[in-house]
């Protein structure tokens, strides 16, 4: 019995060493200028195979960072602040139970180097000096539009319009008839409706157009002998490069 007891307290003494032994050790350093003036708030990445991800912290006020319970291995560090040239340390060995110094580390100088700043300029635009009351639609809004596929169907979709179901008649555009708006191609009145059909019946293909402007009302008198509103359809120009496109109808 006696023999257990001292069995039992041999154990437990070596169970407490066992749990006391150290399985990481640290990381320390300090960032400086050239004028090996401190650098504060320098972010520091400790990166290696021994740990999963990345780990991280900032220098204090004085310069000085720490890293604690790092597993042993290999690590590369890396130090960077806005202002200043990034500073990397390659194969940083850590070993358990002891603190790696890496003493002072001179961070440069570097200028602040912006990159391109691009703005969108695919915004809503209004003219406040303009009383004309009308809509621009390009081919990219028209293709997300469960519209026809004449050109002229898209009008439809615009306030104090709507689709007329008189013959000659494709749309009414602020309470007047198809007959009573003015229709323009690249610029060219190619409205008469003394022909049969009326010349504004022609059928141009969708795909063929780049922007249909639509004005209902408050335009200049450069769009005289039309009551309801005047659609001008912009037909897509040459340019630098070859482009084509296929498409089917099912």
């Amino acid at each position: 019995m006696k023999n257990g007891c001292v069995f039992v307290i041999v154990l437990c003494v070596l169970s407490r060493s066992l749990t006391a032994q150290e399985v990481s050790g640290n990381l320390q350093g300090r960032g400086v200028s050239p004028q090996a003036e401190p650098v504060a708030d320098v972010r520091v990445t400790v990166a290696g195979s021994s740990i999963q991800g990345t780990r991280g912290t900032r220098t204090d006020s004085q310069g000085f960072f720490q890293v604690l319970a790092l597993p042993a291995g290999s690590y590369t560090v890396r130090l960077e602040r806005i202002g200043f040239r990034p500073v990397v340390v390659d194969s940083l060995l850590v070993r358990i139970g002891n603190t790696t110094n890496l003493g002072l580390i001179t961070l440069e100088p570097q200028a602040l180097e912006l990159g391109e700043i691009v703005i969108n300029a695919q915004r809503l635009s209004i003219d406040p000096a303009s009383t004309t009351i009308g809509a621009n639609v390009d081919a990219a809004t028209y293709d997300a539009l469960p519209v026809g596929r004449d050109y002229r169907s898209v009008v439809a979709f615009l306030p104090h319009a709507n689709t007329s179901y008189y013959p000659g008649d494709p749309v009414n555009i602020g309470g007047a008839t198809g007959l009573e708006n003015a229709y323009f191609i690249d610029g060219v009145n190619v409205t008469d409706v003394h022909l049969d059909p009326p010349a504004s019946d022609f059928v141009l293909p969708y795909n063929f157009v780049r922007t249909v402007e639509v004005k209902e009302g408050g335009y200049d008198a450069g769009y005289g002998r039309a009551i309801g509103g005047t659609v001008n359809a912009v037909t897509y120009s040459g340019g630098n490069a070859f482009e084509g496109s296929v498409f089917a109808f099912f």
